[in-house]
């Protein structure tokens, strides 16, 4: 999948988008979700600077908190939410890529008024 990469800590010079590996499939309580647009804060434009490292478990070079998209995958012990569901939530790290695999419950279900860009601007 592609991300938006920080190839070396610095300035904006320094990002690119990438092919990086494929995010993991969705188990227990998790869903699969496809980014259809990801917010942009300090903590991006700090983690970009080499400034701000997100938890163990997620890449120091791919940015991202804030997202919005549509779940295309839900684990095993997912009941209320589905494929097709459009979704927004904060996560760790690595929101600014084209999928994420996160704990269905630290998602929220789109407002019909919301657009995806302002939903991950929540």
């Amino acid at each position: 999948m592609k991300a938006v990469f920080i190839r070396e800590f610095g300035g904006v010079e320094n990002l690119e988008i990438r092919e990086v590996a494929d995010a993991p499939q969705p188990a227990n309580s998790e869903v699969l979700i496809q980014v259809r647009a990801a917010g942009l804060n300090r903590a991006d434009l700090l983690q970009r600077r080499g400034l701000y490292m997100p938890p163990p478990g997620f890449s120091p070079n791919i940015p991202g908190l804030e997202f919005a998209g549509e779940i295309v995958e839900c684990g095993p012990d997912v009941e209320d939410l589905a494929k097709g569901d459009r979704v927004f939530g904060i996560t760790a790290g690595e929101a600014q890529a084209e999928y994420l695999t996160i704990d269905a419950s630290l998602l929220a279900a789109i407002p019909d008024t919301l657009t995806f860009p302002e939903a991950a601007a929540v």
